[in-house]
């Protein structure tokens, strides 16, 4: 049979959630900075009230004071959206030099013709909707009798239920950024624990493609003989490099990005349909590769010296295939059969521990080895596995000339460190957790800036008010309390609503947890006493302030007369 697939979903489909998951957090912080931006604007429009008295009664129009406030908050916009752009520049530079293999075209990326206009029409738009926050404001004010009576006033309850709710909005954006970057951390730890089978410390590997009419020379058996002698030598020769204490070769490198599935047929397990046979990971092996990975053995013995061509075909299983498949007996000296139903039986001579080949997330298949001089056709193409005691760095140029003076001709490529290869594969989701947990580290401070902002400018408006409570008895931590519970009231109110959002969003969180639910308590508690305590610290501060007022200079309470020494006040005190 044969499986389509389109091609987006072959290069994006692993990373397609990263993305969609990246796409919205820069969304929501997006909205988050809007709404930060349009608080501030709402509080310096409470502090421009008189000014635009002034210019109602002089008979600028409301249409001119709409033009106004526009223009400026497009200035703002256009000059962040150039500080931006200037960000991206950089950060682009930044990205491109990481190591993200999922990402396909990657170190091509770049800030062009169509991320500018995209950056000019966000910004544009993003001016537009917060610099119409504070016409509201501006025009529900009795701008006419302001200018008459030559007084300030204290903001509405509606200006402060506009503040609240873009505060509550701030933090609910937050909360869901926060949960989210705390499941993808959490995740990224428990998958970081995941051991994959082998010990890459101390392992470089390299890629060598024997290539040659020597290699094709013959009948099979003759083509096995010498990519078998070939690489023979070539391990030999890196046996004796200096701080080489094991050198093997294997076609399927375990994390490496490539599949080798064949069919597997145990004798006296034959199914009627084949096509309902189990399947396995191949690997074909040469030198000492269980000693080279460090791949423990659980039973049996290793594929050994001994194991060569016209001896009895012999493999070795993984753990997981001998529990699976041989849940009613010993597996050792079983014979299977690789491919199709009348290959050649091998003998199990050995059970070894699982290798997560396929990746840290995903759950170990079965999984067999068979010597190279014991295969069907002559395996050239493999991987070299070399163990140092050394910095595995500092024997790439050694290998590479034993190599050489074997036969100059054979090409050898992708050197890597193994240690960096393994990493690797968990580089994307890296990736996204460190930028998710910028963004909601963002959104936090500037939730906490803008309910700071709010309740430091209500508590300056009211300060002849709470100079009245104060005077009339009212004890300082009563105003304090006064003044938290309208600071943190949009906080509950925001952290609840972001937590409800995130309980229903978590699910497309799905593909990238491991080991870990969307709805993990323990990330959303976290989660909710970081907001609950940012909220609390920005609140102390103007409530502190409210505390310590002044009766006398507020409420006109009583005042000596420079000239008599008589006292002066309201009601004739």
């Amino acid at each position: 049979g044969a499986s389509v697939a389109r091609l987006a979903d072959v290069f994006l489909g692993p990373v397609r959630p990263v993305l969609l998951v990246l796409w919205a957090g820069v969304g929501l912080l997006l909205v988050v900075g809007c709404g930060h931006v349009a608080n501030l604007l709402l509080l310096r429009a409470s502090e421009r009230v008189h000014e635009w008295s002034v210019r109602a009664a002089l008979g600028v129009t409301r249409r001119r004071l709409l033009r106004q406030l526009m223009t400026e908050s497009l200035l703002l916009s256009a000059a962040a959206g150039a500080l931006g752009l200037v960000v991206a520049v950089l950060a682009v530079g930044v990205v491109r030099t990481a190591n993200l293999p999922d990402l396909p075209r990657l170190a091509t990326a770049s800030i062009d013709i169509r991320a500018v206009a995209v950056a000019l029409g966000v910004t544009t738009l993003a001016g537009l909707l917060f610099g119409l926050v504070p016409v509201r404001h501006l025009f529900g004010q009795r701008v006419m009798g302001l200018a008459a009576g030559g007084r300030r006033s204290t903001a509405t309850a509606g200006v402060w239920r506009a503040r609240s709710a873009l505060v509550a909005a701030n933090v609910a954006m937050a909360t869901l950024l926060l949960v989210g970057s705390g499941l993808l951390v959490r995740s990224l730890s428990s998958l970081l624990a995941v051991s994959p089978g082998v010990d890459p410390r101390g392992v470089v590997t390299m890629q060598l493609w024997a290539s040659g009419e020597r290699f094709r020379a013959g009948e099979t058996a003759d083509q096995i003989a010498t990519a078998v002698s070939f690489y023979d030598d070539v391990l030999a020769r890196l046996r004796t490099l200096p701080g080489v204490t094991a050198a093997s070769s294997v076609t399927t490198l375990p994390l490496g990005g490539n599949v080798d599935g064949y069919g597997l047929h145990i004798d006296g397990q034959f199914e009627a349909n084949p096509q309902a046979a189990p399947s396995a990971d191949r690997f074909v092996v040469a030198g000492n590769y269980f000693e080279a990975l460090r791949i423990p053995l659980i039973r049996g013995r290793l594929l050994e010296p001994g194991d060569r061509q016209g001896a009895e075909a012999v493999a070795v299983i993984n753990e997981t295939m001998a529990r699976r498949l041989f849940e009613e007996g010993e597996p050792l000296g079983r014979r299977l059969r690789l491919g199709p139903q009348d290959a050649d039986p091998r003998v199990i001579v050995g059970v070894v521990a699982d290798v997560r080949h396929h990746g840290l997330d995903e759950p170990v298949g079965f999984q067999v080895y068979v010597p190279q001089a014991q295969w069907a056709w002559a395996e050239t193409a493999m991987t070299l596995v070399i163990r140092s005691s050394a910095d595995p760095v500092a024997i790439v140029g050694p290998a590479r000339a034993a190599v050489r003076d074997l036969d100059a001709a054979q090409p050898i490529t992708a050197v890597r460190v193994y240690a960096d290869l393994i990493d690797a594969t968990t580089s994307t989701r890296r990736f996204a957790a460190r930028l998710l947990t910028v963004f909601a580290a963002t959104a936090l401070l500037l939730s906490a800036i803008g309910l700071y902002g709010a309740l430091a400018v209500t508590v300056g408006q009211r300060q002849r008010e709470i100079g009245i409570r104060v005077a009339l008895g009212a004890p300082a931590r009563v105003v304090r309390r006064m003044v938290l519970g309208q600071g943190l009231a949009p906080v509950g109110l925001g952290l609840t609503l972001g937590l409800a959002v995130a309980l229903l969003a978590s699910s497309s969180l799905g593909s990238l947890l491991y080991d870990l639910s969307g709805h993990d308590p323990a990330t959303f508690v976290t989660a909710a006493v970081l907001v609950a305590g940012c909220g609390l610290l920005a609140c102390l501060p103007p409530a502190a302030r409210a505390a310590r007022l002044d009766p006398s200079p507020r409420c006109g309470r009583s005042r000596r007369s420079a000239s008599s020494g008589r006292f002066h006040g309201p009601g004739g005190l």
